[in-house]
This record gives structure tokens, C-alpha cells and sequence, in this order.
């Protein structure tokens, strides 16, 4: 097994336990290629196989494995050959903020049958579905609850009333428009809002920031674009079992599956929330419509694939292109950043950017300026007790070399990550905060 250590693990945090016959007496064994398991403190495990228990998630490659539990792990992922699956022609969302994709089999006005190429047949009642869009086209479509079922044409028309049925070729809508019975051909529609509320289930994970949702929940980040929330139901070899909050439970395979990270109120993703300003400019005075590469969660800033650096995907993360500023909120918990930085795939030879961290407009963290050949770095910042930057002193050995002068005791309130052109224009300067989190504690 190899383990890459920023800083002393503490022999107590985590056990070894050698097992006789280790593949009989563990159930749930994984069977994959370069895993990789990040825990709290931004350490890196890679092993051939992992297997899950009640608790605690086992990486091996020998036939000594090492356990953490699941309230240590800030990821795992599982990086098998890239091989794209093929694009399903509709997304569907829940208001628990699951994501599937396929295809519309059946439907009346109380419930739904979505085929998922990974998952199978799966029927959902309409007040657990937010909407329903094809793939083929992006369409504005505000994300308010509405009054009565809804369909967006990709001609830009919209007609309201209540849903009568839909299959795989047509939609019957009992229309409040046109106060007659409609029908509409599914190819000819962009997205469907039905009539719903958020579901209120005790201990749910439906419609929260995820900072709020169950401590034994976990998300997992599939190949076709899925994304699966639930809480941990069993473990089967080569399997996991979710157990969805509306009375489904998914059997995701795990050669499917990208990534894997857990609810526990311990990490907090920054692509998770929707920062508290954002800037975005070539030049600083320019009007922000001027500007064409926005950020985007868990994506390269230019296609909707996800953040690569030196051909490693990151499936967690914010893409962004030079000269960008994004500032988040920090609570009184949060104590570690951790993110790694580069530029990505997409970029070329000419680009060049440059990292930079405030807390609470104090800059805190500053690094080299990165060219193409650069390989990725590891950023670790306290949130509390952070060194602004102002006269030499001691180097962090988490973090490239750093000067500081003032220490940061009081709680910071917001987080910022500046990327620059490093004053040589901003032609491909494509960079990432790959796996751009907050570690708190569980005090």
C-alpha cells in the first residue's frame, strides 16, 4: 500500500487488523485499480481493493489492510480507465438533489418510471421529482416551486395545468392555457416542472445545504453523469446499496462509480455552496459582461467535463479562468483548507496563473506562479491561527514556501481564492482548485 503523508499520523487514529483468510472473512470486497482514499488530515492511500463495513471502510493491497471510518475519509475515488458513457437524452432531479439519467418510460399524474442505463427501471411518485430536462439542450429555467405542472418547449412556448400521462414519445397535459387537453411530442420538449413540494421526511436529506444533511449519509458521483444521495444501506461485492429517502434503494455497480464522499458535517466542498461574491475580469475596471469564462462547479471552466491536471480527473472541485476571485463563507468551526492546485488540461503552453488565499481580506497564501509543464501542488491552510503574509519566517512544511508576520487567533468569516494572469495576459490561463474543501471539527 502507498501512503503519502503530509505530516505524523498518529498511531492511535487508525488500526491494522491481519486477517487469516482475509477474503473470506470480509464481506463486500471491491475489486478495482488505483483507488484512492483522502482522509481528514489530506492524507493519500492507494490500494488495489477497499472493502466497507458498519463503520469503517478497509484499503488494502496486501493482506494487512488499514480501517479508518467513515468520519475520516474525505473521499474516495476510484480511477479507472476514462471511458465516457453515452449520453442519456434526459436528467432528472429530486428535490433531495439526486441526479439521474436516462430515459422516460411511462408516467401518469402520480408517479413516474425512469430507466437509468446503471440502475434499471426506477418508479418515483411526482412530488419527489424538481424537474425533469433533456440533455440535448440548456434552457433557463428558474428553479421555483410552480403553481401548477409545467412544460418548457424548446421553442421557448410554456404551457401549465396538470400532467394526464407520458411515455417514451408524448406528454398529455390537461391545459390551463389553452383550457383544453394537449398533446406534446417529448422531443419537442426542454424541460418538465410537475406540481410538487419537498417531501418532509424526519432525519431527511430533501432540500437542505448539505452542511445540515444526515451524519450517515454518503454522495456518490457516477460515470453518466448520476448523482446519488442516501444513506448507507449494505455493502455487496462490487455493489453498494443506497437507501433513498422516498422508498427506493439503489444498487449502484462500482466499476459505475467515480467518486464517493460521505455526510458527516466533518467537509464541506466549496463547489457545494454558492460563494458570497464572485470576480471575474480581464482587466479589474471592466463591466462583468465583458467577461466570458465563468467558474463552474466540479468542471473544467470550458467544457462540461470534469477538472483534469496532468491527465488525473478530479471529480470534486472549481474551475476557473484568470483573473477570478471567489470568497466564501467560513462558520466557527472550520478549521483546515485543502485543495490541489494547477492549471488545467485544457489549457496550453502560453498559460500561466498564480494561487493566492485571504482570510478575512488578509492574504494568507501565495504561491509560485504556474506554467504549463508545472505539476500540480498541494494547498493546506489553517483557517484559524493562519500567518498573513508581511516579513520572512518559519516555512510550513504543508504548504510551498510562505512568509508571514501577524497570526490570525479570532475566528476568520470568509475565505477567498484569488487565481491571477501573473501579468502576462490571460490567454488559456485555465486553473483549478481541484477537491476545494473546508475540514471542520465535529465539536
Amino acid at each position: 500500500m502507498k501512503l503519502f503523508n503530509h505530516e505524523d499520523t498518529k498511531s492511535t487514529k487508525y488500526t491494522k487488523a491481519i486477517y487469516i483468510s482475509v477474503f473470506l472473512l470480509l464481506p463486500a470486497i471491491v475489486f478495482a485499480t488505483n483507488i484512492e482514499v483522502i482522509d481528514a488530515d489530506n492524507n493519500r492511500y492507494e490500494a488495489d481493493n477497499i472493502t466497507f463495513e458498519k463503520d469503517q471502510c478497509l484499503i488494502y493491497n496486501d493482506i494487512t489492510p488499514t480501517a479508518i471510518a467513515y468520519s475520516d475519509i474525505a473521499s474516495i475515488t476510484f480511477h479507472a480507465p476514462v471511458t465516457d458513457m453515452p449520453k442519456s437524452p434526459w436528467r432528472l432531479t429530486t428535490f433531495n438533489w439526486d441526479v439521474l439519467m436516462g430515459t422516460i418510460v411511462t408516467g401518469t399524474a402520480e408517479g413516474l418510471v425512469f430507466n437509468s442505463p446503471l440502475l434499471g427501471s426506477i418508479n418515483l411518485r411526482l412530488d419527489v421529482i424538481r424537474r425533469i430536462e433533456t440533455t440535448a439542450h440548456n434552457l433557463a429555467i428558474e428553479d421555483a416551486t410552480p403553481k401548477e405542472d409545467a412544460i418548457y418547449l424548446l421553442n421557448g412556448d410554456k404551457d401549465n395545468g396538470a400532467i394526464l400521462s407520458i411515455d417514451n414519445e408524448k406528454l398529455v397535459l390537461k391545459s390551463s392555457l389553452y383550457g383544453k387537453q394537449m398533446t406534446y411530442k417529448l422531443n419537442a420538449i426542454g424541460c418538465i416542472t410537475p406540481l410538487s413540494a419537498p417531501p418532509k421526511i424526519e432525519g431527511g436529506l430533501i432540500g437542505g445545504d448539505p452542511a445540515t444533511y444526515s451524519r450517515d449519509g454518503i454522495i456518490v458521483l457516477c460515470r453518466d453523469g448520476s448523482r446519488l444521495i442516501g444513506k448507507t444501506n449494505q455493502w455487496e461485492p462490487n455493489h453498494i446499496r443506497l437507501a433513498a429517502l422516498y422508498d427506493f434503494t439503489y444498487r449502484i455497480p462500482l466499476d459505475a462509480v467515480n467518486f464517493i464522499y460521505f455526510i458527516n458535517n466533518r467537509y464541506l466542498y466549496l463547489s457545494e455552496i454558492i460563494p458570497q461574491s464572485v470576480k471575474e475580469y480581464v482587466n479589474p475596471n471592466d463591466p462583468p459582461d465583458v467577461f466570458l469564462w465563468h467558474y463552474r462547479n466540479d468542471l473544467s471552466v470550458v467544457d462540461d467535463k470534469p477538472i483534469s491536471l496532468k491527465g488525473k480527473r478530479y471529480y470534486k472541485g472549481l474551475g476557473v479562468h484568470a483573473n477570478s476571485e471567489l470568497t466564501y463563507p467560513l462558520n466557527k468551526n472550520d478549521e483546515m483548507f485543502y485543495a490541489t492546485i494547477g492549471l488545467d488540461d485544457t489549457s496550453g503552453p502560453k498559460a500561466s496563473v498564480q494561487f493566492s488565499v485571504y482570510l478575512d481580506d488578509n492574504k494568507v497564501y501565495e504561491s509560485k506562479v504556474f506554467k504549463w509543464a508545472d505539476p500540480p501542488e498541494e494547498v493546506a491552510i489553517p483557517v484559524k491561527g493562519a500567518k498573513t503574509i508581511g516579513r520572512q519566517s518559519e516555512q510550513n512544511d504543508l504548504l510551498p514556501p510562505i512568509v508571514g508576520s501577524n497570526l490570525l487567533k479570532q475566528n476568520c468569516h470568509t475565505i477567498k481564492l484569488v487565481v491571477t494572469d501573473a501579468g502576462d495576459g490571460y490567454i488559456l490561463d485555465r486553473a483549478c482548485w481541484a477537491n476545494a474543501r473546508i475540514t471542520r471539527n465535529q465539536r
